[in-house]
């Protein structure tokens, strides 16, 4: 049974978006590894959290976050607000394997990819380049 109250938050999505590597580690703390090589750090992607949380900069700034197995992450709307964003209803839903928001509080796009145990696998969520 899904509880109408959610706990304290999970990951706040808004604390790291469009925020620079360094404003990131204060959040999440110095970056466990960088993934990728060397060539392809135009774009550089960091792991934190022992892998949990994989964030790719964008002209410096957070602009594509993984959440890898989000432990109490419910596959349900309501659990956006598990990460600082507003609940409301997926733009796509695939019912027991996706779902997927697009404009949600300056956010470009929201996916959950369910776990075969009801929760969520993983999070992906794509900042917009640009806001206006």
């Amino acid at each position: 049974m899904f509880h109408s109250v959610l706990p304290t938050l999970m990951f706040n999505v808004p604390s790291v978006a469009r925020k620079t590597a360094i404003d990131v580690e204060r959040v999440l703390g110095t970056p466990s590894q960088t993934i990728g090589s060397s060539e392809q750090q135009s774009h550089p992607r960091l792991s934190y959290q022992s892998g949990r949380v994989e964030i790719t900069f964008v002209d410096g700034l957070a602009s594509r976050i993984v959440l890898h197995s989000p432990s109490d992450l419910p596959f349900h709307q309501r659990a956006l607000a598990k990460l600082g964003l507003p609940v409301r209803k997926p733009t796509l839903k695939e019912r027991g394997r996706r779902m997927r928001w697009t404009n949600i509080a300056g956010v470009h796009e929201v996916t959950f990819e369910a776990s075969p145990g009801g929760g969520v696998r993983s999070v992906t969520i794509r900042i917009a380049a640009h806001t206006a």
